[in-house]
């Protein structure tokens, strides 16, 4: 449980700093939109509202719009744990059996991707997407949630990835930094072709 709450932590931290949009490979790129209107593609805060929002709904007794919440916060925080499990129970109480199974499969699915390594997370969720686990009974539209939530570790996954790279590239000094970069071939050698080509 303490390994789940430090991870949820440090995703939140890295996911909250910048604002930088991250884009799937393969994607259509718009034209640039003016800077105060460019958004971060998932937004805890922005999660955190509509699940408040659904809850307060659901205890108001209209499951309906509750649930549209809570898909609300999912749409920013794919993981939120809270909201798959509120709108697991939202479903179950409207007797929406179709949709109360593709919530408990991915309620399920998300929690205990909490506990394994962010790459072996996304590539559970892949293998969803591409048919490779339960092929037999999942329709379509559980390969679009597990796409969304392999966009979503790609994007954790990427952002871990430069905050570490940010945090070392501020301790290394110069001849560690000339170093790496030698090693990797990055710099050109005497008498030799720029860039280890």
């Amino acid at each position: 449980m303490r390994k789940r709450v430090f991870l949820m932590l440090a995703l939140m931290l890295v996911l909250s700093t910048g604002a930088a949009a991250f884009v799937a490979p393969g994607a259509v790129v718009a034209e640039a939109a003016p800077a105060q209107s460019r958004q971060a593609p998932y937004n805890t805060a922005r999660a955190e509202q509509a699940f408040a929002a659904g809850q307060a709904q659901y205890k108001a007794g209209d499951l309906t719009a509750a649930a549209k919440h809570f898909e609300t916060a999912l749409e920013f925080w794919p993981v939120h744990q809270g909201a798959w499990q509120w709108l697991t129970e939202a479903y179950r109480h409207l007797e929406r059996s179709e949709d109360y199974r593709h919530a408990i499969f991915f309620r399920e699915r998300t929690a205990w991707a909490l506990d394994v390594d962010l790459r072996h997370a996304k590539r559970i969720f892949d293998d969803v997407a591409a048919g490779r686990k339960r092929a037999g009974d999942l329709d379509e539209r559980y390969a679009e949630t597990a796409k969304q939530l392999s966009v979503f570790y790609d994007y954790v996954i990427c952002r871990t990835q430069a905050a570490r790279e940010t945090e070392l590239a501020k301790r290394l000094t110069f001849d560690q930094k000339y170093g790496l970069e030698k090693a990797f071939g990055l710099t050109p050698k005497p008498g030799g072709r720029p860039c280890g080509r």
